[in-house]
């Protein structure tokens, strides 16, 4: 026998409303008692019941608690309450397809010559590390790469791609960086207004939310922060990024090689939309600072990146005393070309610059004489109606110079005859001179006259 409500005229409201507020009652509370005239009925039902079950109006049978469940009380001419809405589960982001590469073309077309932010150190679009020991001087040195590429000026004895640059800084204030970009300004004898305040675009997030990726249930996922220097880094199109530290904006397990390689995939990602570079600063273990490694955590931090390199101290030979102004950048990594040699550096007027010695010596003359070398291979062409040119194809400079004789005497390749070319456009001695219709221009490299 179920037990119903016959709602009297007018009292729809007032039943609903109750039953209403006696579903949403929260577990462990006591429920809400029904209408007067409702439990009148209710109890005479249940006095049916009983005598029903017992043959008599007497004792014994167990009465049903009706706020046990609302839904046995429902009334004969109730109207149905709608359910609680469903939560509607979140959309799944569509799979990308999986394009098959088109390799149709690839006997007639020029292979692609790697590109460089920095020549064989640090190649475009990728991140890469930069760990050493906290106060080693990694973010000056990162700030000094930032304002050469700006610049177009030399960077520990390289020449970095000029182009603006960004430079995010989760772990000290603006003063500091305006200190060390004085230093640099300095160093260069140059001035903020040289581009430096227009393309240098550089930023404190000390003691503000700095987390760019965070892990949920073994997945990382970026976070507002990223999405804004994301649609940044797209408006800008920065030649570097530069980010201090990966502890800052990194809020995933370092020794999850699946969140590392996840989180090391979104700063690619970075990369790739400014075909330009990321280097990430981190931070060595004790463990990685005695196995001279640079690591901190997962091996998955050296496996994802394609190029890192390491600044540490330099020990003293026995009897020596210690030289804390001295640091050693060690590169340990680069998948696209030789592991560029270390470099010892000195800390001087708020910089850390190579210090001069006979390696030295002998790039500055290899140099000169890759130059010398590129410049007379250019006249050569040149009397022989042979057009060459800076961008990659079948008439790279560099690539075809690099087959001479003149270059192989001097055992000088195409890298080699690519930084002097590089070089010789930032001294003016050459251009790019234009030729053909005013309608589809194309250029070829000359001597500036």
């Amino acid at each position: 026998m179920s037990l119903e409500v016959l709602i009297p005229p007018g009292k729809e409201k007032e039943y609903e409303a109750w039953l209403r507020a006696y579903n949403l009652a929260p577990q462990g509370t006591p429920k809400p008692p029904p209408p007067a005239w409702a439990q009148a009925q209710l109890d005479e039902q249940q006095k049916a019941r009983r005598r029903s079950l017992n043959g008599s109006t007497g004792s014994g049978a167990s009465v049903i608690d009706f706020q046990e469940r609302a839904s046995a009380y429902a009334p004969r001419n109730a109207p149905a309450l709608p359910s609680p809405p469903k939560r509607p589960k979140p959309a799944e982001a569509p799979l990308a397809p999986l394009l098959r590469i088109d390799m149709s073309t690839w006997d007639t077309d020029p292979v692609p010559e790697q590109d460089w932010a920095v020549l064989n150190r640090i190649p475009r679009r990728q991140c890469v590390l930069f760990s050493g020991e906290g106060a080693a001087g990694k973010s000056t040195v990162l700030l000094h790469l930032c304002a050469a590429h700006v610049l177009g000026r030399d960077w520990l004895g390289t020449m970095p791609e000029r182009g603006p640059a960004i430079f995010i800084d989760a772990e000290d204030e603006e003063p500091v960086i305006h200190r060390r970009l004085d230093a640099i300004v300095k160093h260069w004898g140059v001035s903020f207004s040289d581009r430096i305040e227009r393309e240098l675009h550089a930023f404190s997030l000390a003691g503000k939310d700095a987390v760019l990726a965070t892990g949920r249930g073994g997945k990382i996922e970026p976070t507002p922060r990223y999405q804004q220097i994301l649609q940044m880094v797209g408006d800008i199109k920065p030649v570097m990024i530069g980010l201090a530290s990966s502890a800052n904006f990194f809020a995933g397990s370092e020794l999850d090689r699946s969140q590392v390689q996840q989180f090391i995939s979104l700063m690619t990602r970075l990369a790739i939309l400014a075909n330009g570079s990321l280097v990430l600063i981190s931070h060595p273990s004790l463990t990685g600072t005695q196995s001279d490694s640079g690591l901190s955590g997962s091996t998955q931090w050296h496996n994802s990146v394609r190029a890192r390199f390491y600044m540490k101290g330099v020990k003293p030979e026995e009897g020596e005393e210690a030289d804390n102004d001295l640091r050693e950048i060690v590169f340990k990594k680069n998948n696209y070309g030789p592991i560029s040699e270390s470099i010892k550096v000195r800390y001087r007027d708020g910089l850390f610059l190579p210090i001069p010695g006979i390696g030295t010596l002998d790039r500055i003359g290899k140099e000169a004489k890759a130059e010398d070398v590129f410049l007379a291979l250019l006249r050569r062409f040149k009397e022989a109606n042979r057009n060459v040119g800076d961008k990659p194809g079948i008439n790279y400079a560099p690539t075809l110079f690099a087959r001479e004789e003149e270059a192989k005497q001097v055992a000088l390749n195409s890298n080699d005859l690519e930084a002097a070319m590089r070089r010789l456009f930032l001294t003016k001695k050459i251009w790019n001179e234009p030729y053909g219709r005013p309608s589809r221009l194309s250029y070829w490299i000359a001597k500036v006259s």
